[in-house]
């Protein structure tokens, strides 16, 4: 079973977006990201997770957001640097691959 570390700090892209998950706690987290990618100006949402076998479930307290990575998530693959993830969101299957990073990254 995968477990998120606190603290522990994911990139990677979602629908052209690039975005950082920053777990803060064990099932509160911080989403960054910016809606176009010249923006200099970095935007975050605040979500909650829950880990319940191979689901991933991502919310926050709208269940919306101007970028879409809140539903359940199939935990595909993990290791202590990655997870993969993947969920079907109505129309197409949607992959989501994080890498651990150390810092906060200039997205």
């Amino acid at each position: 079973m995968y477990r998120t570390k606190t603290g522990y700090l994911g990139e990677g892209n979602i629908y052209d977006k690039h975005i950082v998950l920053h777990f803060k706690t064990d099932s509160y987290g911080i989403c960054y990201y910016r809606i176009h990618p010249d923006d200099d100006y970095i935007q975050s949402i605040d979500f909650n997770y829950r880990i319940n076998g191979n689901l991933f479930d991502l919310s926050n307290k709208d269940n919306n957001g101007p970028i879409r990575i809140f539903g359940d998530w199939l935990i595909d693959d993990f290791t202590d640097n990655s997870i993969s993830l993947s969920m079907y969101d109505g129309k197409d299957k949607v992959h989501l691959n994080l890498s651990k990073t150390d810092m906060l990254p200039e997205l």
